[in-house]
Formats: C-alpha cells, structure tokens, sequence
C-alpha cells in the first residue's frame, strides 16, 4: 500500500512541476512527511509507541490528502509569475516597483 502511494506521489509531482507549478510541486510531499513525523515525535514524547498507537490511520489520511492536492495542481494550472521588477532611482540604489 505505502509502496502505490509513494508512486502515486512522484507520478503527480512530476507531472505537477511540467505543469508550470515548478517547485510548489514538492509542497503537499514536505507537508506530509513533515506531520507524520510531527505525530511520530508527540506519540513517541508522550510514552507510546508509533507502531502501537496507530499512526497509520494518520499517515493514510496525510498521504490521500496530499495526492489529491496534486491531483488539484494537475487540473488548474498556476497563476502567471510574480515578478519583481527594479527601477534605478536618481541616487543610484534600486527600488522595487
């Protein structure tokens, strides 16, 4: 199970960074991982065991959570680039516009 989901991640994010989404492609992975070794860290902090108390109901909802974000940045492509633009001021220094 863990094995298609991880293959599932890397098949949108590859197809999410070809979108134009760049690296926000990698947000939903980071997110993801990061709260499950948020939660690893507290149940393990509070006495528990990560494999007894059951973060795997959390570790399932974290990954279908950031596969259907991808699946979202897959269907909507992102807004135009931001981009900052510099202008030289009569003193010499820039200034954003």
């Amino acid at each position: 199970m863990i094995l298609y989901t991880v293959v599932a991640e890397l098949i949108l994010m590859i197809i999410v960074w070809n979108r134009g989404w760049r690296w926000l492609a990698f947000l939903p992975i980071i997110i993801d991982i990061f709260l499950m070794v948020l939660i690893d860290y507290l149940i393990k902090t509070y006495g528990g065991s990560a494999m007894i108390s059951g973060v795997g109901p959390y570790s399932a909802i974290f990954d279908i959570a950031a596969i259907l974000a991808l699946i979202v940045m897959c269907i909507k492509k992102p807004r135009e680039k931001l981009e900052l633009r510099f202008r030289i001021d009569s003193s010499g220094g820039e200034t954003e516009s």
